[in-house]
């Protein structure tokens, strides 16, 4: 911690503004000096792939797990271009490359191409700056479909090859067949006919995007890896992440006063640990709303970080508990599909887990069909991702809601819930203790 403490003299907005830059809900680059990273275990994973010549790599895990942050760093520290196409549910394979193409103010009959970098929400960028003929800014406009009119899976990998950049897709959950499938040619295309050092495609996504791509083309199976990001792995890690945003701030914050009783900053941990479980997303919004709470003070109280932590809560509970009943009827209805939640809670609920590590302790009292037929429910109903027969791993796809029916279900009362509407559950098993990592003040 920094000796001298930061100077009063900033206004509201401008502390909002320092705070919103620490602890960003976007996708960051975790090498900005001012925002917070935590460095996480699958990076080294990542940046090995980034490294292996015709080999693209699919970034998938739960809903604000950090997965495009994690791609965005690692890419950035390697110093390898990138243009970024964020994938909607109305993408065409037309707008698709439309965004790929920027226009220049004005430009003379060239024929040429390159990559113009630039920024969007703080996400370093490019698109590819296309020269066709002379124009006006007047005619901007229609330009950049006019360029990519017609363009193919072959005009895009010539042009990443040409440049060296990499193709980074975010969003990809939510892609049509149609883009799978050209997508899935584009990985084929880079490795046989069209190869360059960094012409590669990074794909980030929620949900069975790996299997997507795979099953439009088997023949990718040796070329396309799969990265999985879960949550932090341990309270520990969640409590460290907060405290390391606290000091880049200059925060005072309860782990450095010597005054704090042990029990309340116990206390503090638990409340992160409760409203966050380890999503990063969710975290940075926590830190957000306590740090602004340090406004003009130079410190945080743990009043703030518990009350912060109640609200989120409860914003959680307002905001997820009309997807509860889907989830506990399939749960309720069918004891094997309640074991296999049991299961998933006990491993931690918002990690990757091997195929292996949740079914083979279920199959010997239930039997391994069983066990995987209750799995292909909660598939069915969305609530989980299965890899195979590609992968051997399962994952929760909304870990905040499964977070939610935890806490709301270990005592309903908070929330001005009934007791018996949750107990058919049991006691779900969400470890919120203490852990070696957390005892250390940054």
């Amino acid at each position: 911690m920094p000796s001298k403490m930061r100077k009063n003299d900033t206004t509201r907005e401008e502390w909002a503004t320092m705070v919103g830059r620490v602890f960003n809900v976007m996708p960051r680059n975790g090498n900005d000096k001012g925002t917070v990273w935590l460095e996480r275990r699958m990076q080294q994973k990542f940046n090995s792939f980034l490294r292996l010549a015709g080999v693209h790599i699919c970034v998938d895990g739960p809903t604000g797990s950090g997965k495009s942050s994690l791609a965005v760093t690692e890419l950035n520290r390697a110093g390898i271009k990138y243009a970024m196409v964020q994938i909607t549910n109305h993408t065409t394979w037309e707008e698709f490359c439309r965004s790929l193409v920027t226009i220049p103010e004005r430009f003379e009959t060239s024929g040429s191409a390159q990559l113009e970098a630039g920024t969007i929400a703080g996400i370093p960028m490019g698109r590819f700056r296309v020269s066709l003929g002379f124009r006006d800014r007047q005619s901007r406009g229609g330009e950049r479909e006019k360029m990519s009119y017609g363009w193919t899976e072959q005009d895009v990998c010539k042009q990443m090859v040409k440049d060296d950049t990499i193709l980074f897709l975010d969003d990809f959950e939510k892609a049509n067949e149609e883009i799978v499938v050209r997508v899935a040619d584009m990985c084929k295309l880079l490795t046989q006919t069209h190869i360059g050092r960094n012409a590669k495609l990074v794909v980030v996504g929620t949900g069975n995007i790996h299997s997507r791509i795979l099953g439009a083309d088997r023949s990718l199976r040796e070329r396309l890896e799969e990265v999985g990001v879960g949550v932090f792995r341990s309270p520990g890690e969640s409590w460290r992440f907060l405290q390391l945003g606290f000091v880049k701030l200059r925060l005072r914050h309860p782990e450095m006063e010597s005054f704090i009783a042990l029990e309340e900053k116990q206390e503090c941990r638990r409340a992160v640990n409760e409203a966050a479980d380890g999503l990063p997303k969710m975290l940075n919004k926590l830190g957000h709303q306590i740090s602004l709470k340090g406004y003009q003070r130079n410190r945080i109280s743990p009043s703030d970080i518990i009350g912060s932590a109640e609200g989120m809560l409860q914003d959680n509970f307002q905001s997820l508990h009309s997807d509860f009943p889907q989830l506990m009827e399939l749960a309720q209805s069918d004891p094997i599909v309640k074991a296999v939640l049991h299961k998933l809670y006990e491993l931690g609920i918002g990690e990757i887990h091997s195929w292996s590590k949740v079914v083979h302790p279920l199959r010997g009292k239930f039997g391994e069909d069983e066990t995987e037929y209750a799995i292909r429910k909660l598939v069915n109903g969305g609530f989980i991702t299965d890899m195979r027969p590609v992968g051997d791993t399962l994952f929760v796809n909304d870990v905040g809601l499964f977070h939610a029916l935890c806490i709301v279900s270990e005592n309903p009362a908070r929330f001005g819930e009934k007791e018996e509407k949750y107990a058919s559950m049991g006691q779900l098993p969400l470890p919120l203790g203490l852990d070696n990592g957390a005892n250390g003040a940054c």
